[in-house]
C-alpha cells in the first residue's frame, strides 16, 4: 500500500459507487499516515527495526566466525554463492572467502523497498536517516550486493533493487558528505564479518566510510568477473564517491576527513589498470564505464585538488598505467580510422563499378540500334 500510490486513472469507481463525493480526492491513507510521522522516537523505532532485520545476515556471519561449532548450526546455508554459480560460468571471490553465507529471508526485498519509499514520502524520516544512520545503511546494502550477487534467486530481484537504491543514495551530496566521517571502531570490529573487512587496514580509526566503500567496490571490480547487470552499478558508485568535498556548514559537530586515503586511491588506480587493456576496451560498454571513472578522477583532481592530493600522488607514482591507457586508446583509434578508410575505399570501388556499368550499357544499346537500321 505504501509503495504503490493510488493511480488517478483507476479512481472513477470510487465516485460511481458513491464511496467518495465529487469534491473529495482519493488518497492513499497508508502512504499519507507514514508520510506524517515526525517524532524522533517513532522514526528511530521504524529505522532500527528495519536495519536490524537487514543486518541479520552480517550478524549471523559474525556469530558463525566466533562459534567453533558453526558446522553444526542449521541456520546457515550449506552452499556458498560461488558453489551455486559454478555451473553458470560465474563465481565470486568474495563468496569463496567464507565457507557458507547465511540464508536470506523472503521478506528482505520488501523491507528494502519499504525503507526506500519511506525515505521518499517522509522528509522527516529522510532527514533522520541521512543525518544519523546513512553510513551504516550503505555498508549493509553493499554487503548484500558484494556477497549475494552470485545467487540467481536474488540477483534479478533483491540485488537489482539494492543497486538502484545505492545509486539513489550516493547521488545526494548530504549522504556522501556524511561518509567523510571516520568509521566507528566498535561497529567495524564487532559488527562486520572478517571477510568483509579491509585486510590491509591496521588502524580502523584512520578509515572513513567513503574509503571503506571505495576499497570494497574496487576490490569487487578487480577480483570478480564482469556482469552486465550488476557491474556497471559499481562504476556509478565510484563516480559519486570519488569527487566529494566537505560541506561548509557551521552546524557540523563531527570530525571529518575529506582526503582520500592512500589505500583507496591505489584501489582506484588498480581498477583503471585492469580496464586499460585492448581486449577490454574493445567492448563499448566497458570503455564507457572506464571513461566514467576517469571523469570522476578528473573532477576530483581539478575541482577539489586539496582533497585529492593523495590521489594525485598515487597517479603520479603509477604514471605508467595511464601512459599505457593512452597508448591503447590511440591504437584503438588508429585501428578505427583504418577500418573507416578501408570501408570508404570499398564503397568508392563499388560506386565506380556501378558507374562503369552504367556507361557501358548505353553504348551497347546504340550499337544494336545502328545495326538494326542498317
Amino acid at each position: 500500500m505504501i509503495v504503490y500510490p493510488l493511480p488517478t486513472s483507476d479512481t472513477k469507481f470510487l465516485y460511481s459507487l458513491n464511496i467518495l463525493s465529487n469534491n473529495e480526492k482519493a488518497h492513499n491513507l497508508v502512504r499519507s499516515y507514514f508520510g506524517r510521522l515526525h517524532k524522533e522516537n517513532e522514526l528511530s523505532f521504524i529505522f532500527v527495526s528495519f536495519i536490524n532485520f537487514l543486518n541479520k545476515p552480517m550478524d549471523q556471519a559474525v556469530e558463525n566466525e566466533l562459534n567453533p561449532f558453526n558446522l553444526l548450526k542449521s541456520n546457515f546455508s550449506p552452499t556458498s554463492a560461488s558453489n551455486l554459480t559454478s555451473g553458470l560460468n560465474s563465481s565470486t571471490s568474495s563468496s569463496s572467502a567464507n565457507s557458507s553465507l547465511p540464508a536470506l529471508s523472503s521478506w528482505t526485498p520488501e523491507i528494502v523497498i519499504f525503507l526506500w519509499e519511506l525515505i521518499q514520502c517522509n522528509k522527516n524520516f529522510k532527514n533522520y536517516v541521512y543525518s544519523k544512520k546513512i553510513p551504516e545503511l550503505l555498508i549493509t546494502l553493499l554487503y548484500y550486493i558484494k556477497h549475494y550477487k552470485g545467487f540467481e534467486l536474488w540477483k534479478s530481484s533483491l540485488i537489482r533493487i539494492i543497486c538502484y537504491f545505492m545509486i539513489y543514495l550516493t547521488s545526494d551530496e548530504i549522504v556522501v558528505a556524511k561518509l567523510l566521517t571516520p568509521i566507528n571502531p566498535n561497529y567495524y570490529h564487532n559488527h562486520l564479518p572478517n571477510f568483509y573487512k579491509i585486510s590491509t587496514s591496521n588502524q580502523s580509526n584512520n578509515l572513513t566510510y567513503r574509503d571503506f566503500l571505495i576499497i570494497q567496490i574496487c576490490n569487487t571490480l578487480i577480483d570478480d568477473e564482469f556482469d552486465t547487470i550488476i557491474t556497471p552499478n559499481f562504476f556509478e558508485y565510484l563516480y559519486n564517491l570519488i569527487p566529494i568535498k566537505e560541506l561548509e556548514t557551521p552546524t557540523v559537530h563531527y570530525k571529518t576527513k575529506s582526503i582520500l586515503s592512500y589505500h583507496s586511491s591505489l584501489s582506484i588506480v588498480n581498477v583503471v589498470a585492469k580496464y586499460s587493456t585492448s581486449s577490454v576496451l574493445n567492448n563499448n560498454l566497458k570503455l564507457d564505464l572506464l571513461a566514467l571513472v576517469i571523469r570522476a578522477i578528473a573532477h576530483s583532481c581539478c575541482r577539489y585538488h586539496k582533497e585529492s592530493r593523495t590521489l594525485l600522488y598515487v597517479i603520479t607514482k603509477h604514471e605508467q598505467i595511464f601512459q599505457n591507457l593512452l597508448s591503447v586508446i590511440e591504437s584503438l583509434k588508429l585501428e578505427t580510422e583504418l577500418d573507416d578508410i578501408q570501408e570508404n575505399e570499398h564503397e568508392d570501388d563499388e560506386e565506380n563499378e556501378e558507374s562503369d556499368n552504367r556507361t557501358e550499357s548505353p553504348g551497347t544499346d546504340d550499337t544494336r540500334s545502328q545495326s538494326t537500321v542498317g
